[in-house]
C-alpha cells in the first residue's frame, strides 16, 4: 500500500463529526441539535469521545459522532491507497 496521502481539510463548528453512508445520513436539522447531541451523550459520548448510532434495519452501526478533543477549526484528512488506487484508509488527524 502507498504512504498516506492529504487529501483535504474538513470544517468543525460542532466539535464533533460525522462518519458514515450518506444514504443512512441522520445528522440533525438546526431545530434537532439538542436532541442529536443529547443521544451521543447517552450512547457514551461524553466518556469515550465516539457514539454509535445503530438501527435494526442497517448491518452495522448508521454511522459515528466523533468528538474532535473540544476544538473547532480545520482538520487534515488522509488517505491511504491500494495499489490500484482504491482508498483502503482513512485519517483525520484532530491534533494537528
Amino acid at each position: 500500500m502507498a504512504a498516506l496521502e492529504k487529501v483535504a481539510e474538513i470544517a468543525v463548528d460542532s466539535g464533533m463529526v460525522w462518519l458514515g453512508d450518506p444514504v443512512y445520513s441522520i445528522t440533525p436539522a438546526a431545530d434537532q441539535w439538542k436532541e442529536f447531541v443529547e443521544k451521543a451523550i447517552g450512547l457514551g459520548f461524553s466518556e469515550h469521545g465516539v457514539a454509535a448510532f445503530d438501527s435494526a434495519d442497517a448491518i452495522g452501526s448508521l454511522g459515528l459522532a466523533v468528538q474532535t478533543g473540544g476544538s473547532d477549526g480545520a482538520f487534515p484528512v488522509y488517505v491511504r491507497r491500494d495499489d490500484d488506487g482504491l482508498v483502503m484508509e482513512v485519517r483525520i488527524v484532530f491534533d494537528a
